[in-house]
């Protein structure tokens, strides 16, 4: 990984009043049909890790989402904006809302920023991303920003999330995931060796409580929640040599500490997109129905994400009930002991 960062995110607004649905292009998907929302912009420029937010009072539907293309010279990783509009089926006005500003610096620990999850809380947008240097992409660290605007185009960052720092997950932090749910908003992360983590805030600043979960494991994943069941899409990889992920399975969890019953999409989703290979940052939307993923073809001399990843999405409303197995794939260190 030189110019990119993996990563992972959901979205849930945690405000005190009711919030309706914003009009989305992809709203009026039929059972089983499948779009492209974010599309290729050729090799060497990929976008991935879409979030989507619901703004407050209003009708409308705001997309985050990583773009890894050059600028001002500068090729990297940034966090783009896009919303909906009631006329179009398209995303519109896609621009980059948070980013390393020194287009000629790329010694800085924020030279990479990407996975954004955003969250409204008391009406002020939090986003919480991945910050990396393109020469120590191990270092990824969580940042997080603030947004007064009602449509969250202007933010302010506030550095780095201590509570929320790769040692307490074993070096490693590769996803984040805020569900709110039961009157709590947790945040789910991604660990070392794919190990899911989950931890309580109150306010969206400080985070405590540290539990560490029984699911499958995945360096790309997001969990949601709706209706006394959290849902735990990860792309995955059968071989278990770490490798981009082949799959998407959806894991299912009553309390939101074990996720034992999967469902594999793989299938599925090929029906409809028959030339993608690898499969990255997959969340399920449960109000909707709708699986969001980024995708890419194969191709053997580069890492997938780095070449013509798009982002899609997938409409399957029979998802939303856990199926009846309970043979959820483990780590094979896990397993052995």
């Amino acid at each position: 990984m030189k110019s990119q960062i993996c990563s992972l995110i959901l979205v849930v607004a945690f405000v005190s009043s009711s919030i309706a649905q914003g009009i989305r292009p992809e709203n009026n998907l039929a059972q089983g049909q499948g779009a492209t929302l974010i599309p290729s912009l050729g090799t060497g420029s990929s976008q991935y890790a879409n979030t989507i937010v619901d703004v407050p009072g209003t009708d409308k539907s705001i997309m985050f989402f990583c773009r890894n293309t050059k600028l001002s010279g500068v090729q990297r990783d940034r966090i783009w904006r896009t919303e909906s509009k009631e006329s179009s089926a398209d995303w519109q006005h896609p621009a980059p809302v948070i980013q390393n500003e020194d287009s000629a610096d790329t010694s800085a620990i924020d030279d990479l920023s990407c996975g954004p999850t955003v969250i409204n809380i008391n009406h002020i947008w939090h986003m919480y991303y991945q910050v990396a240097n393109r020469r120590m992409p191990v270092t990824m660290e969580v940042w997080h920003a603030i947004s007064n605007d009602t449509y969250a185009l202007h933010w302010t960052k506030l550095g780095r999330v201590d509570d929320l720092a790769r040692e307490k997950f074993g070096g490693i932090v590769s996803s984040v995931s805020p569900v709110f749910a039961d009157g709590k908003l947790y945040f789910y992360i991604l660990g070392k060796r794919g190990q899911l983590f989950r931890m309580l805030s109150k306010d969206g600043y400080h985070f405590t409580n540290s539990e560490t979960l029984k699911s499958p494991p995945s360096s790309t994943g997001r969990v949601t929640y709706s209706d006394g069941i959290y849902y735990f899409a990860l792309g995955y990889d059968p071989s278990g040599t770490r490798q981009p992920p082949t799959h998407i399975l959806l894991s299912y969890s009553r309390d939101g500490t074990l996720f034992e019953h999967c469902r594999d999409l793989t299938t599925a989703v090929l029906q409809k997109f028959p030339d993608l290979h690898y499969f990255q940052w997959p969340y399920f939307d449960p109000s909707r129905g709708l699986l969001y993923f980024s995708g890419s073809p194969e191709f053997p001399k580069r890492k997938a994400w780095e070449s013509q990843g798009r982002i899609v999405v997938y409409a399957d409303r029979t998802y939303l009930s856990p199926p009846s197995n309970s043979d959820c794939p483990r780590d094979t260190k896990e397993q052995s002991q």
